[in-house]
């Protein structure tokens, strides 16, 4: 809350600019050295401690420094600090009349240490269901997640696999979805996932039991049903939906670097040494999007970060079709790689963190990549990852994922989704639809499984993307009204006097 409350306090509390750029530099400085540290830490015994120690101390120097500047501010710019620190949080009454569209529910669950509560609020109806956590929530979310994330055609325990995903699928659908479903007016729900939930499809869940494990185009998947999307609360939704972004003016910018296979960055002393295997798909994945969408692609070693950082701020759409990694103990160095550049002192990562620090007004940024929408799990916070990042940097919506995905699938299902979205669907139903479309073209195969399709989800602002405040459709309409007027007004012409 307090990096989106930044944006409004800057905005609207007449601080100078000059001064809104010193506060903004701070805090790169600040995560530049804390990121070194950080970096250094992971080194273990090798780490060089007197290196260690002087970065600590800078580390020191800058945080006293923003203290001292925020001290300054309190005094000098009163309203700028109280807009920054004084969130309103959104209620009830207000997500009812702004919030939800006609047919569409809100379910914010939270988990209790003996109960689950959801709160489940529709356009004319609020109430609270409680579900007793009889069972190891956190087990089986993370014993399902690992029979889809496991799932191979020829491995060995493809049936065991199988076996456990539909029993869990149907049995978390019993206790979580089950109870709340006859509450639900329309098949539109937003979740609101509360700790361990966030780490769950709730596409893939199972509403009835499956008569063929193996048979996966034929399980009744809960996306066959209901059309769903996500937030990470009511308060930022409100914050994402407010933004009224138009994606026309940055238009369509996608990024498809070419990895190696080797190192990364291929230096002996980089911390994030990792495999990054090249991928096949993502290269004609944003040619053929652009196709769709117009705009400016970077592929291969035009994929830079250097290229992104400049890039991503002003773009409409912002489609990542690149390696990432999350971080499960350090949610806020997940990161993005871009295409690595040997010579570089960067190491071509982008993470949470940096995000932080950009402010991106996009409609809508695609992370066509692995693991970009899971990370560290924080009581209190939720998962920091680098969905959230870019919902904290500005952009209205998200389609992130939740496991490493299939490189060849995600293509596909990419490019339908564009398709449906320069269509005039909403987002959540354009991902749906290409959801659904995909498993309908695999019927009889594995590619039907959900580890194929099950890891995008749609994240904040679902409204379809906009022409100048109107949906693309809603030029079209425009345009067959007044054509149809001019055809009617020309019939009618011969036949009306034209009269004082």
């Amino acid at each position: 809350m307090e990096a989106l409350q930044s944006v409004h306090a800057g905005r609207f509390s007449e601080l100078p600019d000059s001064l809104l750029e010193a506060e903004r530099k701070a805090k790169i400085d600040l995560a530049f050295f804390e990121k070194q540290v950080f970096e250094e830490q992971l080194k273990g015994a090798a780490a060089d401690q007197q290196r260690l120690a002087a970065l600590n101390n800078q580390v020191f120097d800058l945080q006293q420094k923003y203290a001292r500047m925020m001290a300054a501010l309190r005094v000098d710019y009163p309203r700028y600090f109280t807009l920054k620190y004084a969130p309103e949080v959104v209620k009830v009454p207000e997500i009812q009349e702004k919030l939800l569209r006609p047919g569409q529910n809100m379910v914010g669950y939270f988990v209790g240490e003996e109960n689950i509560f959801a709160f489940v609020i529709a356009e004319k109806k609020f109430e609270v269901v409680t579900m007793p956590k009889e069972f190891p929530l956190e087990v089986w979310v993370e014993e399902f997640r690992n029979s889809i994330y496991q799932y191979n055609p020829a491995g060995k325990e493809v049936e065991f696999l199988s076996q456990k995903y539909a029993n869990l699928g149907f049995e978390l659908y019993q206790l979580i979805f089950e109870p709340i479903r006859s509450q639900l007016t329309g098949n539109q729900v937003v979740i609101l996932p509360g700790g361990m939930l966030g780490y769950l499809p709730f596409d893939a869940l199972l509403a009835s039991p499956p008569d063929d494990y193996g048979s996966f185009d034929t399980h009744d998947y809960l996306i066959k049903h209901f059309q769903f999307s996500y937030s990470y609360s009511a308060t930022l939704h409100k914050e994402m939906v407010s933004r009224n972004a138009s994606w026309k003016q940055g238009g369509f910018v996608g990024f498809a670097p070419s990895y190696v296979g080797d190192s990364l960055n291929l230096r002996s002393n980089d911390p994030w040494r990792a495999v990054l295997g090249n991928l096949k798909y993502n290269k004609p994945e944003a040619v053929n999007i652009q196709r769709i969408m117009g705009g400016k692609i970077y592929l291969d070693s035009a994929a830079t970060e250097q290229n992104f950082l400049r890039a991503a701020p002003d773009a409409g759409i912002l489609h990542l079709a690149v390696h990432a990694k999350s971080n499960d103990e350090h949610g806020e160095y997940s990161y993005l790689a871009f295409f690595q550049t040997i010579d570089s002192v960067e190491n071509e990562l982008v993470f949470v963190k940096d995000l932080y620090s950009m402010r991106i007004k996009a409609a809508l940024v695609v992370l066509s990549a692995c693991e970009t929408g899971i990370g560290e799990l924080q009581r209190g916070e939720g998962i920091v990852s680098l969905a959230r990042g870019f919902s904290y940097a500005g952009a209205a919506s998200i389609v992130t994922t939740l496991w490493s995905i299939d490189d060849f699938a995600s293509s596909e299902i990419m490019q339908l989704f564009y398709e449906n979205l320069k269509a005039g669907d909403s987002k959540d139903r354009a991902l749906r639809q290409a959801k659904l479309k995909f498993l309908k073209r695999r019927k009889g195969s594995n590619a039907s499984h959900p580890l194929y399709w099950a890891a995008f989800i749609p994240v904040g602002d679902m409204a379809p993307i906009e022409d100048d405040g109107m949906p693309i459709w809603g030029w079209g309409v425009v345009a067959a009204l007044g054509i149809a007027a001019f055809a009617f007004f020309k019939k009618r012409k011969k036949r009306i006097p034209i009269t004082a």
